[in-house]
């Protein structure tokens, strides 16, 4: 299906009228599937490996940071990536958006652990050893399970949103095509 439209550019004030110029839209829809797998599930894959640096000990911060740093790099490039199999618009995409996310949870992870290790560090000196693991294991499973549920509930929300989203566009441009084809008979 092809459209064509009017000219709405301004004439440029010099100008005593626009030039005639013919609008062609053409409506084209991506295959989600591609997205799906190549970019979303990409991303998650980085987010559940992020919690993995759960597996070092608490007084062993540089290990945390130095897996959830790298995650934090690999996500930058695999955007750069992304970008360059994606054309350049002005605006966020749903890849753009979902990707943004996972950048910002792993930031949010290498300052938890930050933090984390501030909070061992401070009752080093005060706890005996087995009720500084004690403590260390407790807030580690707090943390851990607050930034999974995070996690769980924004991709079950971002999937419904993307669910319906496409589902709308699809269907608006059924109706477009319906109509065109009317036209056409």
């Amino acid at each position: 299906m092809v459209q064509t439209g009017e000219n709405n550019a301004q004439a440029e004030p010099d100008d005593e009228e626009p030039d005639g110029v013919l609008v062609l839209r053409c409506n084209v829809k991506r295959k989600f599937n591609y997205f799906l797998y190549n970019c979303f599930l990409v991303m998650l894959f980085f987010a559940v490996m992020s919690m993995c640096n759960f597996a070092n000990k608490p007084e062993n911060v540089q290990f945390r940071l130095a897996g959830t740093l790298t995650l934090v790099l690999t996500s930058v490039a695999y955007k750069l990536m992304l970008s360059n199999s994606l054309p350049t618009i002005s605006y966020l995409t749903l890849v753009d958006v979902y990707v943004l996310f996972s950048v910002f949870m792993l930031t949010f992870l290498v300052v938890a652990f930050a933090v984390l290790h501030t909070v061992y560090r401070h009752f080093t000196c005060c706890l005996e050893e087995e009720e500084l693991v004690h403590l260390a294991f407790r807030l580690d499973i707090i943390t851990m399970a607050v930034l999974a549920g995070i996690h769980v509930m924004w991709n079950l929300s971002f999937g419904l949103y993307a669910f319906h989203k496409t589902r709308q566009v699809t269907d608006k441009l059924k109706e477009d095509e319906a109509i065109y084809a009317e036209k056409l008979s």
